[in-house]
């Protein structure tokens, strides 16, 4: 009930929490975990823009999400020298992200959700693809 309030707050009206993770697809026993790339920019931008809570803890916040050693997604085309961070999610047939990329040019919140794909490499390569066509776009990558 916690993180749906939260959810809430922060504008993500697309996105609720039927269950707790479990790391698995639902049962039909289970209720459904919902989100929208949207809704992830949203609770991203939360965090970079100091709104999601103190500044404090969204810088905490901040560098919990860049301890993650993987690159493989939104990250993978962060231009050297910037500071990133991610959150990636899989389930079978899913793969998801959302990160932000901050650079001397400025930051960016990235979120993408990907379904269908036959193995998951490729859509972690069509992650990273839309990502650094999003930053090429905004003028912090090339």
């Amino acid at each position: 009930d916690s993180v749906n309030h939260t959810i809430a707050d922060l504008g993500m009206s697309r996105s609720h929490m039927g269950r707790k993770m479990l790391g698995r697809k639902a049962t039909t026993a289970d209720g459904e975990n919902w989100v929208t790339p949207a809704d992830l920019n949203r609770s991203i931008l939360a965090i970079l823009n100091e709104t999601a809570a103190s500044p404090e803890s969204c810088e905490q916040m901040k560098t919990m999400l860049s301890r993650q050693d993987s690159a493989r997604r939104v990250t993978r085309h962060a231009p050297e020298g910037s500071r990133w961070g991610s959150k990636p999610g899989m389930l079978p047939g899913v793969i998801n992200d959302a990160g932000f990329i901050e650079t001397s040019r400025g930051a960016a919140a990235i979120s993408v959700c990907c379904e269908g794909f036959e193995h998951d490499h490729e859509a972690e390569q069509a992650i990273a693809e839309i990502a650094h066509a999003g930053l090429c776009a905004l003028g912090l990558a090339e």
